[in-house]
């Protein structure tokens, strides 16, 4: 906005307010405070930090861009700063952790209105260069594209996965335009903050497609549905992304099953056991009566790593655990958290199981999504709140164990 409507365009003559070395200490001092706010944004605990950096950051660039230039100029954009700050303020206290992701759409699809105006009005100046006129058309182009994504999804407030595929496309053309008014102007924060907000929509994008089992060109641009070894829109993701969110619960029950026996992860889900309750949430145990091979199996194996009996809850008492939970981790357990329990056709048909649906999220950690010793299909894993962590027992446990001790 202070770029657009200071006068701070190519060929402008007018005096700046500021000269000397003050403004690139101003742009130096933004540019710490992108980067530290970058590296905070990387942990769930620092994030509002990060993001109070990353504001800070952005003020100080356009602040130090608008003294630039003269006087009466720099009156008006900072008459403008403080407007566009409070609108600014009002979007961004929409967005929060349970936010849908066309609310983020719409809001990069601000910033790429700004980009899209601030384009128009440079090609309207006639811009000397030919880096100027490529920047400013890109920023024109991807500028459109964001404001385009941004209504759609806006009008449709949806919250799937391809709903924040395309959120994530919506902020890389945001990022993209921006980084185009960078190129047009010569100016460096612009460049760099356009292109690191258009690789973390990539990014983000990417992770997307992970976590249901498709590419994220299909989720962006194709197809919403996918079938994976019979089951329909699986997530998945890696421990790093299980571990920050399994880092903010405070209330965790942790469910092994006979792969936790077979991987021998007893000891490692021990450790991370004490991890947690060092970070400061509640753990306890739900271990079915039929887990494992023979009854009493995965109360042996745990024995052997030093579990505490009174951590162990029976089955009554864990499915009240699992209703309060804020996350249900799932060491090779799957006939045991069946839900299919009262359908008749299911193998598992009147199996005491756990009831998991309550759970507010639920991760389980398998090499794959083949079937358990029943041969069943086990609907818990297309559930809304099931995220799926392939790999060993005892090799993802221990990926966990050093991501939350290691503080990412």
């Amino acid at each position: 906005m202070g770029i657009l409507l200071t006068g701070g365009l190519p060929g402008g003559t007018a005096a700046p307010v500021l000269s000397g070395t003050v403004a690139p200490l101003i742009y130096a001092a933004a540019a710490t405070c992108v980067l530290l706010g970058i590296g905070f944004t990387n942990r769930v605990s620092s994030g509002g930090s990060g993001r109070n950096l990353l504001g800070v950051g952005f003020l100080l660039a356009i602040v130090a861009r608008v003294l630039e230039v003269d006087l009466d100029s720099a009156t008006l954009g900072l008459a403008l700063l403080v407007g566009g700050t409070v609108v600014g303020v009002l979007l961004g206290s929409q967005a929060n952790a349970k936010a849908a992701p066309s609310t983020f759409a719409w809001i990069a699809g601000a910033g790429g209105a700004s980009a899209l105006a601030t384009s128009i009005a440079l090609l309207a100046s006639a811009p000397e260069g030919a880096v100027a006129v490529v920047g400013a058309y890109v920023g024109v182009g991807f500028g459109a594209l964001a404001v385009l994504q941004g209504l759609l999804l806006a009008v449709g407030g949806s919250e799937s996965a391809q709903a924040s595929a395309r959120a994530a496309v919506t902020v890389a053309c945001a990022g993209l335009a921006m980084g185009g008014v960078g190129f047009a102007i010569e100016n460096v924060i612009l460049l760099v903050v356009g292109g690191t907000t258009a690789c973390s929509g990539v990014g983000l994008g990417r992770v997307m497609g992970r976590a249901s089992s498709r590419t994220f060109s299909d989720l962006a641009f194709g197809d919403a549905s996918v079938v994976v070894d019979g089951y329909r829109n699986v997530r998945s993701c890696g421990a790093d992304e299980a571990a920050m969110v399994i880092e903010t619960a405070r209330n965790i029950l942790i469910v092994p099953g006979f792969g936790t026996a077979v991987a021998q992860a007893q000891h490692a889900l021990k450790q991370l056991v004490d991890t947690l309750e060092k970070h400061g949430a509640t753990v306890r145990y739900a271990v079915h009566p039929s887990a494992g091979c023979v009854p009493g199996q995965l109360n042996g194996v745990l024995d052997e790593a030093n579990v505490p009996h009174t951590a162990i809850a029976e089955l009554e008492e864990a499915n009240e655990l699992a209703a309060k939970a804020d996350v249900v981790l799932c060491i090779g357990a799957n006939d045991v958290i069946n839900p299919s329990t009262d359908d008749k056709s299911s193998p598992v048909y009147g199996m005491a199981g756990l009831d998991l649906s309550k759970a507010r999220a639920v991760f389980v950690v398998k090499r794959s999504l083949n079937a358990g010793a029943s041969g069943a299909k086990n609907p818990l894993f297309e559930a809304p709140q099931t995220t799926m962590v392939f790999g060993d027992a005892k090799r993802v446990t221990q990926q966990l164990v050093t991501v939350l001790s290691s503080g990412h």
